[in-house]
């Protein structure tokens, strides 16, 4: 659904991989392939910050992160 050419992980998002054991590949996935999709607010970058959603086997996957011109700042990411 979203077009992304390349992913950057923020620091806090990382982190929060790791803490909650979400795959980098499961986030990506949740970008591109979204359920559903919440606009939040213009970002750091210039593009968009939204809340994209999508239902995993550890249920639904919610990832907030910026999109602009195909690349996409992962901001935090949790199970809902």
């Amino acid at each position: 659904m979203e077009n992304v050419n390349r992913f950057h992980f923020t620091p806090h998002a990382a982190r929060r991989l790791l803490e909650r054991n979400i795959s980098g590949e499961a986030v990506k996935d949740a970008i591109t392939h979204h359920q559903d999709k919440d606009f939040k607010y213009l970002g750091e970058h210039g593009g968009k910050v939204s809340r994209y959603a999508k239902m995993h086997c550890n249920g639904k996957l919610i990832v907030i992160a910026e999109l602009k011109k195909g690349e996409c700042w992962i901001i935090t990411t949790y199970y809902e």
